[in-house]
């Protein structure tokens, strides 16, 4: 029975970070995030509507934005009740905070400021309360 239990020990060190991320993120909670608009550095506004979904277990998450693309992240939650979910897309650090009552601010922070130009920096939307998976 010893034996057992210590070779058990290694096969859960050795698994890929990503996979025990993934694994995590699948088995807690989801929630749903719709933008509304698209801001842009000089400050205007456009209409743009697009979903959003976050899976998470904890701190670990995945962000999948429809059409675009999935990436793991990291949740953080504070005591406010607001939580923020942090994201690198490899082209930028992304940054969404959610308010307690589901207020979406997306920030986006390139990489390559001068290949950024007058791309959207931020999302403006909504999104629904945490539903078990």
């Amino acid at each position: 029975m010893l034996r057992a239990t210590l070779l058990a020990v290694p096969l859960a060190v050795v698994l890929p970070v990503p996979v025990l991320l993934a694994t995590a993120a699948a088995a807690s909670e989801q929630r749903r995030c719709d933008t509304a608009f698209a801001v842009f550095p000089t400050g205007n506004q456009e209409e743009v509507a697009f979903r959003v979904t976050i899976a998470a277990n904890d701190w670990a998450a995945r962000v999948r934005v429809d059409r675009s693309g999935e990436w793991s992240a990291r949740r953080t939650r504070h005591s406010s009740g607001a939580e923020t979910v942090v994201f690198d897309t490899g082209a930028a650090d992304e940054t969404m905070t959610i308010g307690a009552n589901g207020e979406l601010l997306w920030e986006i922070d390139y990489k390559n400021k001068a290949e950024a130009g007058d791309r959207v920096i931020a999302f403006i939307g909504t999104c629904k309360p945490w539903k078990a998976q």
